[in-house]
């Protein structure tokens, strides 16, 4: 955007130096900053937009999340949110892993929740006016990545599963013991 201030936000800041490095390929100026969706580190009212593309979706308390985004919004400001449809391909993908997964903690809501419209109209309350609501579609062409996409996923589903037919999931289980010596009584 020519002419504004952008601040990028995430609660990885381990993303940021692939953020930092499409920033200079764009010949941007971006600042970025660690912050949690539920509890931006801004004051009231501060930006002209707030925009969320397929980030605040996974803000795991939806109505305190979209509270935020309004707080921080001044007042006549824009908020903007791309998410993903839970009928589209990310949706299903997650809608195919999650019985696979453990439980999310208490109150959390399924990322794909941001991308049901009349779940997310009710999310402002009386804090916005939705001026829009669309479902789009991104076509991406890419000649052969799409059955390529397939085979690579028959691929991990075949690397883990074992001969008796069970699935494989391997972890890191590490164990440490503190330096120094023990406390004494």
């Amino acid at each position: 955007m020519t002419g504004a201030d952008v601040v990028a936000c995430d609660l990885a800041p381990e993303l940021f130096a692939d953020g930092r490095r499409r920033d200079a390929d764009a010949g941007v100026d971006v600042t970025w900053v660690e912050a949690d969706a539920e509890d931006l580190p801004f004051g009231d009212g501060e930006p002209d937009a707030v925009i969320s593309c397929v980030g605040v979706v996974f803000a795991p308390h939806h109505a305190a999340a979209a509270a935020e985004l309004l707080r921080v919004c001044r007042p006549g400001g824009t908020l903007a949110l791309l998410s993903w449809t839970p009928a589209g391909l990310v949706g299903q993908l997650f809608a195919t892993m999650g019985p696979y997964a453990p439980p999310p903690p208490a109150g959390a809501q399924p990322p794909p929740r941001w991308g049901e419209e009349a779940h997310v109209r009710g999310l402002p309350g009386d804090g916005a006016e939705v001026l829009t609501a669309e479902r789009r579609t991104l076509h991406v062409e890419h000649p052969g990545r799409v059955a390529a996409l397939g085979a690579a996923l028959d691929d991990l589903a075949a690397r883990c599963t074992g001969e008796d037919g069970a699935m494989e999931r391997e972890y890191l289980l590490l164990t440490a013991r503190r330096r120094g010596a023990p406390a004494t009584s």
